[in-house]
């Protein structure tokens, strides 16, 4: 706890350097309820409140951590934009949610930064230039599920404006509202398995039946533009185990072909294109670093299990032989279970 109130008063400290933030922007609602609040409290819906202020002020420091030191007037204008809005994300509207939608777009970048990719904020959103190739993201964080379609058409047509001669447009959808609007803090079955490996493959394996499902109800009527080579789907929420709490972050990327696979509306060989396979190798990798090798192991067979047939993933969890605990609970609609 001392070391978030540290960090924070250092993120405080580099904005008022650049002249930025107030005594009631998000900032320093964060840092003062985090002063305030020793233990968590008992109540879930204030936990599931203080959860989403840790996960968010957690994002102020990482966009410190990349990018003290590099300011660029495309990052001041944006920060001016992340302090403003409600500080409780319960409290967030459409009228107000500009704030978290940027932060959005520069917490990703600052993510990327500190795993060594040149990333830069602009118009489009974001340009991350690889060994492989030059990637331009436009971003999207819609605000309910109805709105999901109209937010990846946008980012197809500004991409498809935006894009340069060599240049790959990716769209960067943030679930993370759609998913728990700051009501719910999820629980994850660790038992004696890797915390680590538990926690990001039930997380891996629920954004995948999520990512699915919502392309194929909402986006298999897109057209997308050629030289746009994927749809990249993040989540980012505080959660719980026996242990205690934590944050945790997952992203997945699909082909733009796949919505219409999906509903049958397209035939696929079942070989993406280099740029897909290579920007989502190389990003999976930077954003998964930190994960150990037995985390790694665990992610992927839980992730493994999620997309297998039921009758299949059954037989598979009752092998006694088997390393994970015979039951796995996915995190489905984030119903807390007691």
């Amino acid at each position: 706890m001392q070391s978030d109130v540290e960090a924070l008063e250092k993120v405080v400290e580099w904005l008022d350097g650049l002249n930025l933030g107030n005594p009631t922007d998000r900032l320093h609602n964060y840092l003062a309820s985090i002063r305030q609040q020793l233990p968590l409290p008992a109540d879930m819906a204030e936990q599931a409140k203080m959860g989403f202020t840790f996960l968010e002020a957690r994002e102020f420091v990482s966009v410190c951590s990349a990018y003290r030191g590099a300011e660029t007037p495309a990052l001041i204008a944006k920060l001016k934009t992340v302090l403003c809005g409600s500080p409780s994300l319960l409290e967030e509207s459409v009228k107000n949610s500009d704030a978290r939608n940027t932060m959005f777009e520069i917490s990703l970048a600052a993510e990327l930064r500190l795993r060594g990719v040149d990333a830069e904020l602009g118009e489009p959103d974001l340009v991350i230039s690889l060994p492989g190739g030059q990637y331009v993201l436009e971003c999207k964080r819609p605000f309910r599920e109805t709105g999901l379609e109209s937010n990846v058409k946008d980012a197809n047509r500004q991409l498809r404006k935006n894009l340069r001669l060599g240049q790959r447009g990716v769209i960067a959808i943030s679930l993370s509202r759609i998913v728990n609007p700051g009501k719910t803090l999820p629980y994850i079955d660790v038992e004696n398995q890797d915390p680590q490996g538990v926690v990001h493959g039930n997380l891996q394996a629920d954004l995948g039946r999520k990512c699915i499902r919502l392309m194929g109800d909402h986006l298999s009527e897109i057209n997308f533009s050629p030289n746009i080579v994927a749809l990249m789907f993040d989540l980012s929420t505080p959660y719980r185990t026996e242990e205690g709490e934590g944050l945790m972050h997952g992203s997945r990327f699909y082909p733009t072909d796949e919505p219409k696979v999906i509903r049958g509306k397209s035939v696929t060989s079942g070989n993406p294109s280099r740029t897909f396979t290579y920007l989502e190798m190389t990003i999976n990798k930077l954003l998964e670093n930190d994960l150990s090798p037995e985390a790694h192991a665990v992610t992927a067979l839980i992730d493994l299990r999620s997309q297998l047939p039921p009758g299949v993933a059954v037989a598979i969890s009752k092998n006694k032989a088997d390393p994970l605990p015979m039951e796995i609970m996915f995190m489905g609609d984030f119903k807390s279970r007691k």
